[in-house]
């Protein structure tokens, strides 16, 4: 299979135990090409988890992580971003002590070939466009010169989007997006997760709010007790028994 027939992402008999327990059993997940897919399940399901691993934050004790058809189980988080593939976190990995242009500057220079010292030349004219190129993207222009600690927390989260696409990644990897946005907020962020997944990007997301999973995800990937419990369309996975007895409930 070449690359451009391959999955975007392919993670198969994956498994992750520390000392000994078993966080993750055996996760068969392939996520197509530009397709949104998002992760759901209750507390302790092993999402973040299966994120953290699929990015490189932490390594499985068992199976394969394919990235474009490439095997990436054994490399690093540097090494994966630059093979294409972006991530956000559920805290802030934001500077605070920078201004929002400052930030994604970073970014920018920092996803330069061979940036050495991404501080040094970050004021540069061509940096500085591009990072408002990004913060254009988002809806963030304006607040260019606001200190990020100043920000919102949904305008933080607009920023760290901002901050994970100066790499161009063909895979975003979203922990929570959601957490911590106020209500107000969560509908131009929905937009702007929908329309970076309409100009190509393949998205990955772990969310709680069920009514964010069910208007942006094309599948939905239900964890319980770290392994596969069901994966399907919004409407086969909303139908299931055995999801609705494990996590949904009365929600719907």
């Amino acid at each position: 299979m070449s690359p451009t027939d391959a999955p975007a992402v392919q993670v198969g008999e994956l498994g992750f135990a520390v000392g000994g327990a078993q966080i993750l059993t055996e996760i068969d997940l392939t996520i197509a090409r530009g397709e949104l897919l998002a992760i759901i399940g209750p507390n302790g399901a092993g999402k973040s988890t299966l994120v953290n691993m699929i990015s490189g934050v932490a390594r499985p004790t068992a199976g394969q992580i394919r990235l474009d058809g490439r095997d990436v189980t054994g490399l690093s988080v540097r090494h994966r971003a630059r093979a294409g593939m972006g991530r956000t976190f559920q805290t802030s990995s934001l500077f605070n002590g920078l201004t929002t242009v400052q930030n994604v500057c970073f970014a920018v220079q920092s996803a330069a070939p061979g940036a050495l010292n991404p501080f040094r030349r970050a004021s540069s004219r061509s940096v500085i466009d591009q990072a408002m190129q990004l913060l254009e993207r988002v809806g963030m222009a304006a607040r260019s010169a606001w200190p990020t600690a100043a920000l919102s927390h949904g305008d933080k989260r607009k920023l760290e989007l901002a901050v994970a696409m100066a790499r161009r990644p063909s895979v975003l990897l979203l922990d929570e997006p959601m957490a911590g946005v106020a209500m107000e907020d969560v509908p131009s962020l929905v937009q702007l997760i929908a329309d970076l997944n309409r100009d190509g990007v393949t998205v990955c997301m772990v969310e709680h709010h069920m009514h964010v999973v069910l208007g942006l995800a094309d599948r939905i990937a239900v964890l319980h007790h770290g392994r596969l419990l069901a994966v399907g369309t919004p409407a086969e996975v909303t139908a299931n028994p055995e999801v609705r007895r494990a996590y949904l409930g009365d929600a719907l």
